[in-house]
């Protein structure tokens, strides 16, 4: 009986021996039970007909595996009705029929599982004195019972991907106990709605601004209040702040740091007010403000008229005249005397854009159709001709590729370079040293790069109150030069405060100052806001976002990656919503 509760088997077990070895404890246990019960009739039987030995491994006791040899019993079934006339004896307080390991052992091994992956659990197992297989250990999770779900009022609904770009999941997280709901296995509308139907409890529901997440919550809640969240809203003015910079992108400054800084520009002082005459500027700033005036073209002067061309057309043409804008420097630096690594250092590109554009004769237009594979044996013809130049000294890999570029090849530098790299390993130390010093080359001009339309669009959404001198700088010199830059930038920062302070009183008239600023870009966000003004409200006045969720969402990719590639939705559900 001692021995028993040592091992913790119950009193309905007798310990008749147990045989120690240095690693290992072997234990023969009898069931004493007095009766048993039919799986299937469940009536009482005590007319024992055979007994049996099973081998069952069980948790580790001082750090030595354990195997019992449980000795169980069969009984006849004395119910004329039942089809069963003999059934074993089940023992559910110790192990499940046909079970090889006992149910504290599943248990112990499901946890440490989930607590870590099913490669990596079956790795610390033997260390932990239990053993088991990866797969053991995933089947385990998939029978191990999910908790019993609760009503929530308060979710956060986003999407998650399986492959990026391919394939998407929904995952529903509650925003007051921050722990995962559900997942779905799409994002679909209909999915979502089918979930909402069958919880009538929710209250709020957080999503960002996909359509079919807010299409399913509005015909299966509607009795909820919908919330956009705060970061996508920023996330998306921010977008149509960057198109309104790309157009006007000759507006923006040279990245310099004056020594004097002007204040920040503010609705009390408008740029038409600013006082004080040109030569009372800044030297510095003064230079900086001559070479915008020089590169500024008004946009009634563009032959391409934004009306005639469609949203990703315009995007097109802005990205190819920024490209163009970048070749002529490219070209002007080197007939400055330049070399590639000067001139890749001053405009800050990399090194193959600088040497693609100096061997271009003319404006390297991109190709719109998908890029074609490159053949495999594309160096195999010049392989005769490479291994001689090789043999005759020539070492130099940039030499080869232009004589290689010269007789027709037509593959990439770097395709070539993998074979003179082996090559070169071959080599001896003393010529594969430099022997001579690289020519002098023209010294670069200090930086003088101007602000990217990515950069500056972040400046005009974060509080000002945040920038530092050199940002306020150049978000005075936008809005200087610029009176449609000036109003985005007040329009942008209005948003920005209305959502961080709460102002959702403010949302209508910020809604009408957008319609009419005649900015196209800002009109249609104000347009697409109108459209969902209720959830658009309810971020400016409602403590939820979808910070929580996108955490979850992230924590879920950590827990997918665990699987090892294993991660079929059934599974990845049952190791989420057990994650420990």
């Amino acid at each position: 009986m001692e021995g028993t509760l040592f091992l913790g088997l119950g009193a309905d077990f007798a310990l008749e021996r147990v045989v120690e070895r240095q690693h290992h404890l072997l234990v023969t246990v009898r069931s004493i039970a007095t009766f048993s019960c039919c799986p299937l009739c469940s009536s009482r039987s005590e007319h024992l007909h055979s007994h049996y030995q099973r081998t069952v491994t069980d948790i580790p006791c001082s750090g030595r595996t354990v195997t019992h040899k449980l000795v169980v019993r069969r009984f006849f079934c004395r119910n004329e009705a039942c089809p069963r006339r003999i059934f074993t004896e089940r023992l559910p307080q110790l192990l499940l029929p046909h079970a090889q390991m006992t149910n504290r052992l599943r248990e112990a091994l499901c946890l440490l599982s989930l607590a870590t992956s099913a490669e990596a659990a079956s790795r610390l197992a033997p260390r932990l004195g239990m053993k088991s297989s990866p797969s053991t250990l995933l089947r385990c999770q998939k029978t191990n019972p999910l908790p019993q779900p609760s009503s929530h009022t308060k979710i956060g609904i986003d999407d998650f991907a399986f492959r990026r770009g391919q394939t998407y999941g929904t995952i529903i997280v509650d925003l007051e106990t921050h722990k995962i709901v559900d997942l779905l296995p799409d994002r679909s509308k209909e999915t979502a709605k089918a979930w909402l139907c069958i919880h009538p409890e929710i209250e709020v529901i957080s999503r960002d601004r996909a359509s079919n997440y807010s299409d399913a919550a509005r015909e299966a809640a509607p009795q909820a209040l919908q919330v956009a969240d705060r970061f996508h809203l920023v996330k998306n003015i921010r977008g149509k702040i960057k198109d309104v910079l790309d157009r006007n992108r000759s507006c923006l400054p040279l990245v310099k740091n004056p020594a004097t800084s002007p204040t920040i520009l503010s609705q009390e002082n408008p740029p038409e007010e600013s006082s004080g005459t040109e030569s009372e500027a800044h030297p510095q700033e003064k230079e900086v403000h001559e070479a915008q005036e020089q590169s500024f073209t008004p946009s009634g002067e563009d032959p391409a008229s934004p009306g005639l061309l469609t949203i990703s057309e315009q995007r097109r043409q802005l990205n190819r005249d920024k490209r163009y804008a970048l070749y002529e420097k490219v070209k002007d630096l080197r007939k400055q005397g330049l070399s590639h690594y000067a001139i890749a250092d001053t405009l800050d590109i990399s090194r193959p854009t600088v040497r693609r554009f100096l061997e271009a004769e003319q404006f390297p237009e991109r190709v719109n159709s998908p890029k074609t594979k490159q053949k495999s044996g594309v160096v195999t013809p010049y392989l005769s001709f490479l291994s001689e130049r090789w043999l005759a000294g020539c070492h130099n890999g940039r030499l080869l590729f232009r004589e290689a570029k010269a007789r027709g090849y037509s593959g990439s530098r770097a395709q070539l370079e993998r074979v003179t790299t082996e090559w070169r390993k071959y080599l001896p130390p003393s010529l594969t040293a430099k022997q001579k010093k690289s020519p002098p080359v023209a010294t670069p001009p200090p930086k003088n790069q101007q602000l990217s339309p990515q950069q500056a669009s972040w400046l005009f959404v974060i509080d000002k109150l945040q920038l530092t001198a050199e940002q306020q700088w150049q978000i005075e010199q936008c809005c200087r030069i610029n009176e449609e830059l000036a109003k985005a930038y007040l329009l942008s920062q209005n948003f920005t405060e209305m959502l961080r302070e709460r102002k959702a009183d403010d949302l209508k008239e910020w809604l009408q100052r957008a319609r009419e600023s005649q900015i196209p870009e800002l009109e249609g966000f104000a347009k697409s806001l109108q459209q969902d003004y209720s959830a658009i409200y309810a971020a400016c006045s409602q403590p939820w976002s979808q910070g929580q969720v996108e955490g979850h969402v992230n924590r879920l990719k950590c827990l997918k990656r665990q699987l090892y590639g294993r991660a079929k939705f059934d599974l990845l559900r049952h190791k989420v919503l057990q994650a420990i």
